[in-house]
């Protein structure tokens, strides 16, 4: 699959400027081209699936910890001190939020 079939949305906010310096991206559709299908006995193979995904979806993959670790610089761009504020995390999520 070319490249451009699967053009990335950019992610942007309406009032945080500055989020989309982040560069933080996302697929629109999600794809499987390896997956196996079974219609009435007869099973395809390869065949493409896509789906949807929900904003909590998105939200969890760019925020965790794990994956693409976002929140911290989102939580540094709303001036937010990791060490005092206790609810940063939760504050930076909601904003990724509101851009997705």
């Amino acid at each position: 699959t070319p490249s451009s079939a699967a053009a990335p949305v950019r992610l942007r906010h309406p009032k945080h400027d500055w989020l989309a310096r982040l560069d933080l991206k996302w697929y629109p559709v999600p794809a499987v081209s390896s997956f196996e299908a079974s219609v009435g006995g007869i099973r395809i193979a390869a065949a493409p699936f896509n789906g949807w995904y929900a904003v909590t979806e998105v939200v969890r993959d760019l925020g965790d910890e794990n994956r693409y670790d976002c929140l911290p610089a989102v939580a540094a761009g709303l001036g937010l001190d990791r060490n005092i504020d206790a609810l940063w995390r939760d504050a930076a999520q909601l904003v990724v939020t509101e851009a997705v």
